[in-house]
């Protein structure tokens, strides 16, 4: 694992509105996981205490429906994150994730959400809003595919 470096953490809309001194701190304490094409981040089951952000590369998500059948749930790419899911809900993964080409990830812990609730309340506030924004606009757009007909209602819940 390495550092990511502040150039980086300043690409990620996660961290959008951080100032110079919140983002250093952040590059300091985060790390980097580098990834192979076809290797497993994680799969379904697996522990969720962290959030994983794409810096390079490419990632694929899947998801087992109800006869086992393994769907696409789909494709996450530089500047995009996953597993907030799990990390919120505290449980367990409900999906699968697998590097479709070589990837670098940098790896957000919950530990270190804490850690900046306590350190920078006015940095932990805009991360937070910020990954409420983007589970909003995901929220937003399963409904728009379910009012559209593109998903049926069991596979919304």
């Amino acid at each position: 694992m390495s550092a990511p470096s502040v150039e980086e953490l300043g690409r990620v809309p996660l961290f959008a509105a951080l100032d110079a001194r919140a983002l250093e701190g952040l590059a300091q304490r985060l790390s980097v996981r580098s990834f192979e094409a076809g290797e497993r981040l994680f799969g379904v089951g697996d522990a969720s205490q962290e959030i994983l952000i794409v810096l390079d590369g490419e990632i694929e998500l899947f998801r087992h429906d109800g006869e086992g059948r393994r769907r696409r749930l789909g494709r996450r790419g530089p500047s995009d994150w996953f597993g907030e899911v799990g990390l919120i809900a505290i449980k367990s993964r409900a999906i699968e994730a697998w590097s479709q080409t070589r990837a670098r990830v940098l790896v957000l812990p919950a530990r270190e959400l804490l850690e900046l609730y306590r350190r920078d309340m006015r940095a932990y506030a805009l991360v937070t809003m910020n990954l409420a924004r983007e589970l909003a606009r995901k929220l937003e757009s399963v409904e728009e595919r379910w009012v559209d007909g593109r998903a049926p209602l069991e596979d919304l819940t």
